[in-house]
């Protein structure tokens, strides 16, 4: 016990020798430099926009996200869900979204959106 007392900071420094090196962090206790262990992969940009809501390059977003959203649910309660069933929701959830914005329209509230009626 004695000799940890003493050596603490050998220790200390044999720690941070080993686990900090000169950007940082090394991943898992590496002894390699971050820059060889980076992964080179491309990513993506994170899209801001909530997935409930219609874009201009997606009209019909919102109506796949309710569509989406039921076959979810369905599949919690195990509920048999056939492609029918799907391509009939998904109609139904589309003349909702179109009777909706024609509804904004005649309001002229800033809720219509002129690309999803086209759609």
């Amino acid at each position: 016990m004695e000799n940890c007392v003493k050596n603490q900071k050998e220790y200390q420094a044999y720690v941070t020798k080993n686990m900090l090196g000169k950007w940082g962090l090394r991943p898992f206790g590496s002894n390699l430099a971050n820059q060889k262990e980076r992964s080179h992969g491309l990513g993506c940009r994170i899209d801001r926009t909530p997935r409930d809501q219609a874009t201009k390059k997606e009209p019909l977003r919102k109506v796949l996200w309710d569509v989406r959203k039921w076959l979810n649910q369905e599949r919690t309660k195990r509920a048999e869900v056939r492609p029918s069933h799907v391509r009939t929701r998904f109609l139904l959830t589309m003349q909702i979204e179109a009777e909706t914005q024609r509804l904004h329209l005649q309001k002229g509230t800033k809720l219509h959106l002129p690309w999803v009626l086209q759609a």
